[in-house]
């Protein structure tokens, strides 16, 4: 995802004593709203390419309403918003979540494959449409896995397996 580039917005701010502490209100009372009521930890960078903060600082009357929705379509808000309606079992959040996992993937270069598929993983993992494969070993006692480790007769085989058994 490209971001944005605000520096014009940035530099008018910045010349400015009275728009600098607006702009700083604005994003303090942003970053504690997004903490309280989503459990998100919003950055200036965010709160910057929100635009109801970018025109309240400049002069207009801020719109709660839509400063709500555009903090609802910033990444870090939907991501959380999508990991809890796919935890409460909505199978329109997992197409979602699913669809986004996979966004641009065959646009990715065959040299970068694999970079992607481990970021996808990841995304995959934090929206909770992901996790691992249980251990089904659990079962066998530590000496039974010790004794069908004794069995195994490739050395690099058998110290995978010692690991993935928590032997090692």
């Amino acid at each position: 995802m490209m971001s944005q580039n605000f520096e014009t917005f940035t530099n008018i701010v910045n010349s400015s004593p009275v728009l600098t502490d607006r702009f700083s209100a604005l994003v303090q009372d942003t970053i504690s709203a997004a903490r309280e009521r989503h459990g998100v930890d919003l950055t200036i960078e965010d709160c910057t390419s929100i635009a109801e903060l970018r025109n309240a600082t400049l002069g207009a009357e801020l719109d709660r309403d839509e400063l709500d929705r555009q903090l609802q379509e910033l990444p870090k808000l939907s991501d959380s918003k999508l990991k809890v309606d796919v935890a409460a079992g909505d199978q329109e959040a997992m197409a979602v979540a699913l669809q986004k996992v996979n966004a641009g993937k065959e646009a990715v270069h065959h040299e970068r494959s694999s970079e992607d598929r481990a970021r996808r993983i990841s995304l995959a993992r934090e929206l909770g449409i992901a996790t691992p494969p249980p251990v089904q070993d659990d079962l066998r006692s530590r000496a039974e896995k010790i004794e069908l480790l004794q069995e195994v007769k490739n050395p690099a085989n058998r110290v995978a397996l010692a690991r993935k058994w928590g032997l090692l």
